[in-house]
């Protein structure tokens, strides 16, 4: 039997004579065509077989007797397809009716989570159980001058966060006075723009002043308490404090002794303490 075109319809659904669903699908014939016109809007139909649910205007059921075959809405295929209604130069999107309409660049945006295009928007992404390849196990991890993720050891982590290790000044430190120094002590560690200082420090004393030197000059005048002091061979029962000018530690046996009231004459003289100081 020959295929049909029918195109009178009006509406899709409801059953009364105008509406595609009330051909009686005893006389339809697979590959049948129906042209229904709603509201100026044109719908092409092809019976076929389906037994999926009505769903307008996707598919249309007949009312009666259309068994295991549906009327299924069909696309278009076109060339050089112009659209009356829609604007030049802008972006096309469906509405809530699946028709064609354009939308301003400042909706598309909107459209697209973009925000304005001045000052645009962009969620911030989560991300859960992120591997890398190339990247080292249980290890830091920084970019590197390409922007890549790197993975650095324990030791290059704490070189690049300024946290090194404690290096021991003692061989290059100027001490004075003593002959000889029986024993002597003096690390520093550098974080940032705060230097750590330790420091032990035994000999004969040669004369009344008790000083060392560090690599790094400090910000203005620095004070702080000692923690073990001896004078003359014995120790003293109180703690003696320390002034840092410049490069140079200055100790003093008591918080109220002048610089020149270590005692000389070879007598063992000892200071210890530790104590932090800004660098510029």
């Amino acid at each position: 039997m020959a295929n049909v075109v029918y195109m009178s319809k009006t509406g899709l659904t409801g059953g009364e004579a105008t509406k595609l669903d009330s051909i009686d699908g005893a006389g339809l014939v697979v590959g049948d065509v129906a042209f229904v016109t709603v509201s100026n809007v044109q719908y092409i139909y092809k019976w076929a077989a389906s037994t999926a649910a009505e769903s307008s205007p996707d598919v249309i059921a007949a009312d009666a007797n259309g068994g295991d075959n549906r009327w299924l809405l069909q696309g278009i295929t076109g060339k050089d397809l112009t659209i009356s209604g829609l604007t030049a130069s802008l972006p096309v999107f469906t509405d809530a009716n699946k028709k064609l309409e354009s939308k301003s660049v400042a909706d598309t945006r909107t459209a697209l989570g973009l925000g304005t295009a001045d000052s645009p928007t962009f969620a911030s992404p989560t991300v859960t159980g992120l591997t890398a390849s190339g990247l080292t196990a249980s290890l830091p991890v920084f970019t590197d001058g390409s922007k890549n993720l790197a993975s650095k050891s324990i030791a290059d982590t704490l070189t690049a966060l300024g946290v090194g290790a404690w290096t021991d000044y003692s061989a290059t430190s100027t001490i004075l006075t003593f002959d000889p120094i029986d024993t002597k002590y003096i690390y520093y560690k550098t974080i940032e723009k705060i230097v750590f200082v330790k420091f032990y420090i035994l000999g004969h004393s040669s004369g009344a002043d008790f000083s060392f030197t560090l690599p790094t000059a400090a910000v203005g005048t620095t004070f702080a308490a000692t923690f073990h002091v001896w004078d003359a061979g014995s120790p003293l029962d109180h703690i003696g404090y320390l002034r840092m000018t410049g490069t140079t530690v200055t100790l003093y046996k008591s918080q109220t002794a002048a610089s020149t009231d270590w005692t000389d004459g070879g007598a063992l003289k000892l200071s210890v303490g530790q104590f932090f100081y800004e660098i510029a």
